[in-house]
């Protein structure tokens, strides 16, 4: 992947509008019993290298620094962060496939002192979890649907700004529904 510079944010984000996406590694495994060839459970470590990406991995506690957008200028104080999954997938029949799973995230501020900064991207949760299913209409015709609930998660820090010091708090919940009609020509 290849990711340009936010032309439009130059004056937001560190080094002129840079917002490389992340590397990641990932290791993941999945097992299918011999005694039921139905289920198959599946289980993924990855790692997400935030703190090589300035924009995201900068301090932005004290914005009294270098000014928005600067090379090496204020960014959200991001650290890496660790994310484990585990999930399962059942073929009910040859027509119905169920799905779940869970996952679960470390922390991604370096301090709470980063909080106020984060308000433009309060990515706070840690724990999601998901059910889905795949119903084939016919052999060329499958519908799926899909719920995920991210549980709410809440970070507290300082604004450190001189003159103002008051206690700034994030928090993020969500919820996201999908449905998709696959047809095979």
């Amino acid at each position: 992947m290849n990711m340009g510079k936010f032309d439009k944010y130059a004056g937001l984000y560190a080094e002129q509008g840079g917002f490389d996406i992340p590397a990641t590694a990932t290791l993941g495994a999945a097992f299918t019993p011999a005694t039921n060839r139905a289920l198959t459970l599946t289980a993924e470590y990855q790692r997400i290298f935030y703190g090589d990406v300035k924009s995201i991995a900068n301090s932005g506690a004290l914005l009294g620094g270098a000014p928005l957008g600067a090379n090496n200028g204020p960014g959200f104080g991001w650290t890496d962060i660790d994310a484990v999954r585990v999930a399962a997938i059942y073929r009910a029949n040859e027509k119905l496939t169920l799905r779940g799973g869970v996952s679960y995230a470390t922390d991604f501020l370096k301090s709470t002192n980063e909080v106020l900064f984060n308000v433009l991207a309060p990515a706070t949760p840690k724990w999601h979890v998901s059910i889905g299913a795949s119903y084939k209409i016919r052999d060329n015709m499958e519908l799926t649907g899909a719920y995920t609930h991210i549980f709410e998660h809440k970070v507290s820090g300082s604004n450190l700004t001189p003159g103002f010091g008051q206690p700034v708090s994030l928090r993020m919940y969500q919820n996201e529904l999908s449905v998709g009609l696959s047809y095979k020509w």
